[in-house]
C-alpha cells in the first residue's frame, strides 16, 4: 500500500481514485468492505457523498482486529468461574473437559448442540433439514469454536491463571448397568493413543488428520473404529486438561450468568456472519436458532432427540434380528435339501421297524384266511 501518495485533508473524488493512488485493486461487495476496514489501519478518513477526505495518516499501521478477540474476556471469566467452582467442590486444581463440555460451559451453544452431534440423523429428521446441511454446519461451527477456545486458553496462560493442555478422555460402557464410565487418560495411555493413531494414518497413507478430514466422514468413522479396536477400552475422545492456580482463579472469580448471555449473543452474531446469512428462513439460521441460541433452546427437542435415537436404535436391532431369522430359516432349508440328497439311500431305524410291524400284521391275516379256506375244502370233500 503506497501511503506516501496521499496526505492529510486531501479530498479524493471516489473509491476508484483512492485505490489508484495507494496502489490497490478495486473490489466489490463484502471484499470491498473488508478492504475499507484494512485501509483504516493505515489512515483515518471520513466520507462526503462519494468523496474520501483524509483525516489522519498513522506512522505505524494499527494492529489487525480479530473478531474472535471479543470473545476472550467472556471466556476468560466463565472458565475461571467454572474452575473456581470445581476447586471449591473437589479441592483439585486440575480439571479435564471435552470440547463439547467446554462449549456448553461457555455458552457458545445450547445443550441440543452437543446432544445432536452424535445424533445428526435424528436431529435432521426432527428439524426437517437435510443431513448434508447438518454435517456442514457442525464441521464449520465446531472448528470455529475450537479456535476461540484455544485463543482464550492462550490468554489465560499468558496471565498465569491456568494452563490448558491437550489430552484424551477414556470411556468404557458398563453393559450390565448401561452406564458410561469416563476418566482422563494417563500419560502412558495418551502415548498409546498417539502411537495407534499414527500407525493408522500410515495405514491409510495419510500425513495428518487434515487429510483424514478431507477424505470424508465415512473414512473418518472407519479410521476411529480401527483405532478403538487396537486399544483396551471402548473408545476415547479429545479433551482439555486445565491446570489452575488456586489463588489466581480465586482472584479472577466473576459472575458467569451475564457473561454467558453476552457470549451467546456474540456466538450467534459470529456464526451468522460466518455463514453469510441473509435469509432468516435458511437452514443455517434455523440451526442457529435451535442449537446455538439460549432464547431458542427447547428442551422438548432434546427429549424428542433421545426418544427418536432410541427408536431408531431399537428398529436397527429389530431389523437385524429379523434378517438373522430369515437367514437362519433359509440356511435350515438349504441344509435340509443337502441332507435329503446326501442320505437319499438311507432308511431310518424307526421307519424300518414300522414297515416290519406292518408286514407282520399282513402275514397274520394271510395265515388266518389260508386256515379258513382249508376248512372249507375239507367240509366239501366230506360231503
Amino acid at each position: 500500500m503506497e501511503i506516501n501518495n496521499i496526505k492529510v485533508e486531501q479530498v479524493i473524488k471516489n473509491y476508484k481514485e483512492l485505490c489508484l493512488l495507494i496502489g490497490e485493486k478495486t473490489k466489490t461487495g463484502t471484499s470491498k468492505q473488508a478492504q475499507l476496514k484494512e485501509f483504516e489501519r493505515y489512515f483515518k478518513y471520513h466520507k462526503k457523498g462519494q468523496k474520501f477526505i483524509i483525516d489522519e495518516i498513522y506512522n505505524k499501521p494499527l494492529p489487525k482486529k480479530d473478531d474472535r478477540s471479543k470473545y476472550i474476556e467472556e471466556i476468560k471469566d466463565i472458565l475461571t468461574y467454572y474452575a473456581y467452582k470445581e476447586i471449591q467442590n473437589t479441592g483439585n486444581n486440575v480439571v479435564t473437559l471435552s470440547v463439547s463440555e467446554i462449549i456448553n460451559i461457555l455458552g457458545l451453544a445450547n445443550n441440543t448442540y452437543s446432544l445432536g452431534n452424535s445424533r445428526r440423523k435424528e436431529l435432521s429428521d426432527l428439524l426437517h433439514i437435510e443431513l448434508v446441511a447438518m454435517y456442514n454446519f457442525y464441521n464449520t461451527s465446531r472448528t470455529e469454536f475450537k479456535r476461540i477456545i484455544d485463543r482464550a486458553l492462550k490468554n489465560l496462560k499468558s496471565r498465569s491463571v491456568l494452563i490448558g493442555q491437550n489430552t484424551f478422555m477414556i470411556a468404557n460402557i458398563d453393559k450390565n448397568n448401561k452406564t458410561l464410565n469416563k476418566r482422563p487418560a494417563t500419560d502412558e495411555e495418551c502415548d498409546l493413543i498417539l502411537d495407534t493413531q499414527n500407525e493408522m494414518l500410515q495405514y491409510y497413507n495419510m500425513k495428518s488428520f487434515k487429510d483424514l478430514f478431507l477424505a470424508g466422514s465415512k473414512v473418518y468413522k472407519e479410521f476411529m473404529e480401527m483405532v478403538n479396536k487396537e486399544l483396551q477400552w471402548d473408545f476415547y475422545y479429545p479433551a482439555y486438561k486445565l491446570i489452575c492456580g488456586k489463588n489466581a482463579v480465586a482472584r479472577e472469580y466473576k459472575n458467569i450468568l451475564e457473561k454467558k448471555k453476552q457470549l451467546n449473543d456474540k456466538s450467534i452474531d459470529r456464526l451468522e456472519k460466518l455463514f453469510k446469512i441473509t435469509n432468516k428462513n435458511c437452514n443455517e439460521q434455523k440451526l442457529i436458532n435451535n442449537l446455538i441460541s439460549f432464547k431458542g433452546y427447547d428442551p422438548n427437542i432434546d427429549d424428542g432427540l433421545v426418544t427418536l435415537y432410541k427408536q431408531n436404535k431399537h428398529n436397527y436391532y429389530m431389523n437385524l434380528h429379523e434378517q438373522d431369522k430369515k437367514i437362519n430359516e433359509e440356511s435350515y432349508k438349504k441344509s435340509k435339501i443337502k441332507d435329503e440328497y446326501k442320505n437319499r439311500n438311507i432308511v431310518g431305524l424307526a421307519e424300518l421297524m414300522k414297515y416290519k410291524n406292518k408286514m407282520k400284521k399282513n402275514n397274520e391275516n394271510e395265515e388266518y384266511w389260508n386256515y379258513l379256506l382249508n376248512e372249507v375244502d375239507r367240509y366239501n370233500i366230506s360231503n
